[in-house]
């Protein structure tokens, strides 16, 4: 459930974005992978913190998507990767 959640919100960026970004649909999808790996082991070890995580992306993505920011979605899902890793 949380990785379709994390997909969908992913999906919905990636789809919006235009190709002459500075944070394109390929970075996005290479650094989708690493982020919902970190989130499911910090499910594994503190389930309440990688719902929050998964939260703030949520809120992010859609700020970002609003803003039409993509570079803001790559910068977040760095910062979460670390965040759920650390």
């Amino acid at each position: 459930m949380l990785k379709t959640r994390i997909l969908a919100t992913v999906a919905v960026v990636v789809i919006s974005a235009n190709q002459a970004l500075a944070c394109t649909p390929e970075d996005v999808q290479a650094k989708q992978g690493d982020l919902i790996a970190a989130v499911q082991t910090l499910m594994a070890v503190d389930r309440g913190k990688a719902q929050a995580l998964v939260a703030q992306m949520q809120t992010e993505l859609e700020a970002a998507a609003a803003a039409g920011d993509e570079a803001a979605v790559c910068e977040m899902m760095d910062r979460l990767t670390a965040e759920a890793a650390g």
